[in-house]
């Protein structure tokens, strides 16, 4: 018997295939989904691929620390770096690049990964949910969590 996968590869998204020629990105990407559905935050794969992938990009390239944050470089990659990268591997614009921003510094935050002269994380927060048009708190909810994460296995 032949299995076969349920989406052919050339169903899948740009994004999707990048993920999975790129270990160091699928691991990050993975860990920050991991994280987030444990703090029941959600945000689309291919949206935190992009913001991920941006950011290892510009580290591998030695132009940006992908642990500075500032308010002024969350909205130059809302406005128009994210866009940008997105055409330069021929992917659309994915959907949910907010949510996906405000995940990946929530994960950095929480995990003091961070720089100490980065801002704020609410200042960052403040600066993604700005440019998506929505209240800091509606991008992500530090104190929900997901209900597996209170999970106990009888014994």
């Amino acid at each position: 018997m032949i299995l076969t996968p349920t989406r052919h590869l050339r169903d899948r998204s740009t994004f999707d295939r990048i993920r999975s020629t790129d270990g160091e990105l699928r691991e990050v990407v993975s860990a920050v989904r991991i994280w987030g559905l444990a703090c029941g935050h959600t945000s689309p794969t291919d949206a935190l691929t992009a913001v991920v992938g941006l950011t290892l990009e510009s580290a591998r390239a030695g132009e940006l620390s992908p642990r500075h944050w500032t308010a002024e470089r969350v909205r130059s990659m809302l406005d128009h770096s994210l866009a940008r990268h997105s055409r330069c591997v021929g992917a659309a614009v994915p959907a949910g690049l907010d949510r996906a921003v405000a995940l990946w510094l929530a994960y950095l935050a929480d995990r003091g990964q961070l720089d100490a002269t980065s801002d704020p994380i609410d200042v960052l927060l403040a600066a993604t949910a700005d440019r998506a048009g929505k209240p800091a708190g509606e991008l992500v909810l530090a104190t929900r969590r997901h209900p597996s994460a209170a999970y106990v296995a009888p014994a």
